[in-house]
């Protein structure tokens, strides 16, 4: 009479349970690749929109001069642009209130983000965007990136 065989050996268990967790590892790898591209495109598209706002703004008052501050309740237009700016600070900078922006002849926005917490991201009216290449703060424009 045969002795039949139930269940697995311990060897065999142990390695099914490598293979998963080799598996799982790639798997997280991958995925939090993925929450960095989503976090790194979601900025980008909020700093363009922003942009949009700006670009919107000067072409209908021929200027930037106060997009930074803010105005009064005779500037609608004005102050949406300033709570945008803030807007975007809120969301994506690591102190809400750790951004800069310069405004006149040209417009320049800039914050810490807390992807990349030493490195700044910024948008210009030059066309300029950057996403943490800069180690300071910029002065007129952003590198392209």
């Amino acid at each position: 009479m045969k002795k039949c065989k139930r269940g697995f050996t311990l060897i065999e268990l142990l390695v099914v349970l490598s293979i998963v967790s080799l598996m799982s590892s790639i798997v997280l790898v991958a995925l939090n690749d993925a929450r960095q591209k989503a976090r790194d495109a979601a900025i980008k598209q909020s700093m363009l929109n922003l942009k949009t706002s700006i670009e919107n703004y000067y072409t209908k008052d021929s200027t930037y001069a106060g997009i930074c501050k803010g105005g009064n309740e005779n500037q609608p237009e004005r102050n949406a642009v300033f709570n945008q700016i803030k807007a975007v600070a809120n969301a994506f900078a690591i102190n809400p209130d750790g951004y800069g922006c310069e405004h006149g002849v040209y417009f320049i926005v800039w914050f810490h983000t807390y992807i990349n917490p030493d490195k700044y991201a910024c948008i210009d009216s030059l066309g300029g965007l950057s996403l943490g290449e800069l180690n300071e703060p910029p002065t007129v424009n952003c590198p392209s990136a």
